[in-house]
């Protein structure tokens, strides 16, 4: 008898992921997946999040394809609030928590939209789901930072960078390497990722102060960064 593929493990691809690393007190987690269009052209997509402080996160994510395509980010959110979203920024007020989600780059659309969540099986609920979408060819990047904490005591402002290769002088695009500063009430952080290699693995990065080698970088109230 011939059974029908309905769960697609016909077609299952490798997961890819990385240690989880701990330094200066910032926790950096990283994981990809292959097996995305595998009717048509491959596409790997990748994610990196780093937990800055208590609350306090960057998400950046990258699709990898030949030709155009359209990715997207999906941020579920509990449906005892409140949730809005203006221009960039996505913000939820509970009874007693509050977050605020910044969309970081150059050409991400946002809208906010009514799906359907289930607390208990074979019953759901109304919820609202924000998404993130951009377009593009080759390597894709987006960033997304995220700030919670209690209700009335959320802070958040970001600011896109340039990121500048000292070697060479030259501003890189975004799909080579992306720069964010992000202000909360206690601290300002410069964070640096590079998505494609330079030179070589371990050239010059700049941005705000900020320098040094590595995929990521970080610089936290001015200090210097960590790698």
């Amino acid at each position: 008898m011939d059974f029908p593929d309905s769960w697609g493990t016909r077609g299952t691809f490798r997961d890819i992921h990385c240690p989880v690393l701990e330094r200066g007190g910032i926790t950096f987690l990283a994981g990809g997946h292959t097996g995305y269009l595998q009717d048509g052209d491959g596409a790997y997509v990748e994610r990196r999040i780093l937990r800055l402080e208590d609350g306090l996160y960057l998400l950046s994510d990258t699709g990898t394809a030949p030709g155009e395509h359209t990715y997207s980010e999906l941020f579920h959110f509990n449906n005892r609030g409140e949730v809005k979203l203006e221009e960039n920024e996505a913000i939820y007020r509970g009874d007693h928590a509050e977050a605020r989600i910044h969309f970081v780059g150059e050409g991400i659309k946002t809208s906010s939209s009514v799906q359907k969540m289930s607390r208990f099986y074979n019953a759901w609920e109304d919820h609202t789901v924000i998404t993130a979408e951009k377009t593009g060819a080759g390597l894709c990047p987006m960033m997304a930072v995220l700030c919670g904490g209690e209700k009335g005591s959320v802070s958040l402002k970001t600011r896109l960078i340039p990121i500048e290769n000292p070697v060479s002088g030259r501003t890189l695009p975004e799909h080579m390497a992306q720069g964010v500063e992000i202000q909360t009430a206690r601290h300002t952080y410069v964070v640096i990722l590079r998505h494609h290699d330079l030179i070589n693995p371990a050239d010059l990065l700049r941005a705000e102060g900020c320098m040094g080698m590595g995929r990521v970088l970080i610089a936290k109230d001015g200090a210097n960064p960590v790698a």
